[in-house]
């Protein structure tokens, strides 16, 4: 059985490609740790370079 639950529309791309990656059907083609790590360290110098934005589901 191979069921993923859906990735919600408003997800971050860069985060969908992750989650998509990492759920490939064939083991092998998953990221390895330092792949994984490497895009996560990516992410986080992307997102320490931005202005904090208030979140829309928290702001109410």
């Amino acid at each position: 059985m191979d069921r993923r639950i859906e990735i919600p529309e408003d997800t971050d791309p860069h985060w969908a490609s992750i989650i998509r990656m990492c759920w490939h059907g064939d083991p092998k083609c998953r990221p390895t740790f330092e792949e994984l790590l490497d895009k996560l360290s990516l992410l986080q110098r992307h997102y320490s370079s931005q202005k904090p934005k208030a979140n829309a589901r928290l702001a109410g």
